[in-house]
């Protein structure tokens, strides 16, 4: 019997890569394999055979694209792709899942223990429906070669204030929030982070620029480059992000500055300089913010402190198997 895996992708420079190594593996098995972005693949779910499909999310939005899977007998698999690292806790459970879409899928796996129990004490999930793996986009990063240097990769993540839409940002996670019963607190401390460190990180940009480091500066999928691209045309030691893979991209800075990024974790893997700019008024927001970022993060309390721990190069200790499996390297 012909076996199917129909691997859909929704952010290519993120996901590719490590679809790639499960590719590598499902072919030894023999299995044909369909990898495309979600779009390409979502209009033909009637044309394919009985096949497994691998979700990078099951997010309640999508309740009625899993059903139309369902109906054409398929196979709903999924694996979170951020591994619930933006938005810890009860909110960010219920942003990637809800009781119908964990109750149609037919395997749900999960980076780690401590992200399998972040949704099981949410929601009621059979034993036999979910299993700790790992993630192949950690499985992929084995394949990039480690450099060591004093370039700067300046990851931005604010895209609930810094987007082309805010209004309408805003409204989808309202609404979905309101759903699962959750307070309009943790939403607004979610806007406020976000909008405080789109602020103090375009400052943190301007100072490292001025000191001379050389920067490139990767925006957030959903980000308005125009912000960053505006401060990168006014010095010659800026550049934005071409490189289409982010794993690539970390492998060749010797220093990753972040905010709350689930990059963090793959700059943790091949033990680079980890910084994030966390001051005092951060503080009350600290349950809106991944426990894993910040444990692989050197936390900075103003900007001098981050400039000196750019100068000296002083990595912290990793210690992620708590937070999520990877495989050996070979």
């Amino acid at each position: 019997m012909k076996k199917n895996l129909i691997l859909p992708l929704e952010i290519k420079d993120r996901e590719l890569w490590g679809a790639l190594s499960m590719t590598k593996l499902f072919v030894k098995k023999k299995w044909t394999i369909y990898l495309g972005q979600k779009q390409q693949l979502f209009p033909f779910i009637k044309c394919f055979s009985s096949s497994v499909w691998f979700l990078k999310s099951i997010v309640p939005g999508e309740f009625s694209l899993l059903k139309k899977i369902k109906k054409n007998n398929h196979f709903i698999s999924t694996l979170d792709i951020e591994g619930l690292n933006p938005m810890p806790g009860k909110l960010g459970v219920h942003a990637r899942f809800s009781e119908n879409t964990i109750e149609i899928a037919d395997q749900i796996f999960f980076w780690s223990k401590y992200a399998c129990e972040q949704v099981t004490n949410e929601f009621l999930i059979k034993k036999k429906k979910y299993l700790i793996s790992g993630s192949p986009n950690s499985d992929a990063l084995k394949y990039f070669k480690n450099e060591k240097n004093k370039k700067i990769l300046f990851l931005t993540s604010f895209p609930l204030y810094n987007n082309y839409d805010r209004k309408l940002i805003k409204r989808v996670y309202y609404d979905n929030f309101k759903k699962n019963h959750i307070s309009n607190k943790n939403l607004k401390n979610q806007f406020i982070i976000h909008k405080e460190g789109f602020k103090d990180y375009k400052k943190i940009l301007i100072k490292l620029l001025k000191k001379n480091f050389q920067v490139t500066i990767r925006p957030h999928p959903s980000e308005k480059k125009e912000s960053w691209e505006n401060i990168a045309k006014n010095y010659k030691n800026a550049s934005i992000s071409k490189n289409k893979d982010i794993n690539d991209e970390i492998s060749k800075h010797g220093t990753i500055i972040h905010f709350n990024s689930t990059a963090a974790i793959q700059s943790a893997y091949y033990k680079k300089n980890i910084i994030m700019y966390f001051p005092k008024k951060y503080f009350k927001f600290r349950y809106s913010i991944s426990p894993i970022t910040l444990n692989v993060s050197l936390l900075c309390r103003n900007i001098e402190q981050l400039i000196k721990n750019v100068n000296n190069n002083k990595k912290k200790t990793h210690d992620l198997k708590n937070f999520i499996h990877f495989s050996k390297k070979k």
